[in-house]
């Protein structure tokens, strides 16, 4: 697993779209026409990051949020963003 970069920011690609379902995410890939779904946390992330906030910003306001350990909230969204960006649903910001 590669650490975080806490000062990164990180935009939607422009073939993705997506939908709230609750408190889930529903993604769409239109470039590669796969569907994914992303849990309360993750959906949470991911509107995070839509608004330009940096990733420390983003974990910050996941931990005042949901009831988890810092460590064990750092290694989830370092999974999750390197899923989501291997797969270029999102991507880095200049």
């Amino acid at each position: 697993m590669n650490s975080l970069n806490l000062t990164a920011r990180y935009g939607v690609a422009p073939t993705v779209r997506t939908q709230s379902v609750h408190d889930e995410l529903v993604i769409l890939d239109l470039a590669e026409g796969e569907y994914y779904g992303l849990d309360p946390v993750g959906a949470r992330f991911w509107a995070l990051l839509e608004t330009g906030v940096t990733v420390a910003e983003a974990l910050d306001s996941l931990f005042d949020v949901f009831d988890v350990g810092r460590q064990q909230l750092e290694a989830d969204i370092a999974r999750l963003l390197e899923d989501l960006t291997a797969k270029a649903l999102l991507l880095a910001r200049d």
